[in-house]
């Protein structure tokens, strides 16, 4: 049952701090911190780095990483404390970067970039290091196990003079063996071109324990001058292989941060995902689904307690559920 709800910053996502009431929304050029206990605005923070493009909380919650727009092709990284804000460190590539994770031990950081690299940067040496490449790719989100030595990635086969289409799949790589496989839907899902020669791309990832849960969007069109996608959202078990359909052909906005869109509960029994103008929430164990009536959508996150769920966009607002 979806009950009351507040608004909270016009934000494109929010991330909860673990185990803490508090609540961080990144905008262009300021994080907005919320207590949601109080449902007041704590303070604003201006961490002077160019179009936040993501914000990614330590496990432990008293580190966070901002990664700033690219600039002429360049990447920049900046480490804060979360208690005071001070930034600790800071780190540029020249390379256009996607999201960066932590480790589960939050020692490093890990992150793909769009010329087909994949890096870690090591918080204590202060060292970044590259870990593997791909001729010909790009590498445009990025989750790591915490139940595996694993990293889970929305890759793409760039087009080229043989390839008119890119080719979008998701790459499972063990960083200890330095072995990477690709995740196969051959039966199930056809992410590389649909036979109308529509692209079929990765549109979400969300990992929670053993279970992946992931987004597939073809291109639908436009509407009010919005792109619009069908979409499909699937869980896949990354110990048995197996794969299940969740929903299928609901509409879906294309959204800046593809990295919130989909979110696990903390319990793990619960996915939430945003469709056009309403959040999906599920529950994976008896297959129930609500919709959260929402325009505009762009992330959805779920609480420490799972007792709420802020929903980024125009008008955001955290439900209590």
């Amino acid at each position: 049952m979806i009950e009351k709800s507040f608004r909270l910053s016009n934000a494109f996502r929010h991330t909860f701090l673990p185990n803490s009431s508090r609540l961080f929304s990144p905008q262009n050029i300021q994080i907005e911190i919320w207590d949601i206990n109080k449902r007041a605005k704590e303070s604003k923070f201006h961490p002077g780095i160019f179009c936040m493009r993501n914000i990614e909380i330590s496990n432990q919650g008293n580190i966070f990483v901002i990664r700033g727009g690219c600039n002429n092709g360049q990447s920049e990284f900046r480490i804060y404390e979360t208690d005071t804000l001070n930034c600790i460190d800071e780190f540029s590539l020249m390379e256009e970067c996607s999201n960066a994770k932590f480790t589960n031990d939050d020692k490093c950081l890990v992150f793909g970039t769009w010329s087909g690299n994949i890096y870690s940067y090591n918080i204590e040496e202060k060292k970044t290091t590259k870990q593997f490449s791909l001729e010909n790719h790009s590498f445009n989100l990025i989750h790591n196990g915490k139940h595996n030595n694993n990293l889970y990635i929305a890759a793409v086969i760039k087009a080229s003079e043989h390839n008119n289409y890119a080719n979008h799949y998701i790459l499972d790589y063990d960083i200890a063996k330095k072995t990477g496989s690709q995740i196969c839907f051959a039966d199930k899902i056809n992410i590389r071109r649909s036979e109308d020669g529509k692209v079929i791309q990765v549109s979400g990832l969300a990992l929670h324990n053993k279970k992946l849960a992931i987004l597939i969007s073809s291109y639908g069109g436009k509407e009010n001058e919005k792109v619009v996608s069908t979409a499909k959202t699937y869980i896949y078990d990354t110990e048995t292989k197996e794969i299940t359909l969740i929903k299928e052909n609901f509409k879906m906005r294309d959204v800046f941060d593809r990295h919130s869109c989909i979110a696990w509960s903390n319990s793990g029994n619960k996915l939430a995902f945003i469709g056009l103008n309403e959040v999906y929430i599920t529950d994976t164990e008896s297959n129930d689904e609500k919709a959260v009536p929402f325009e505009r959508a762009s992330s959805v996150a779920f609480s420490n307690c799972d007792m709420g769920i802020a929903v980024g966009g125009d008008k955001a607002k955290l439900f209590k559920i």
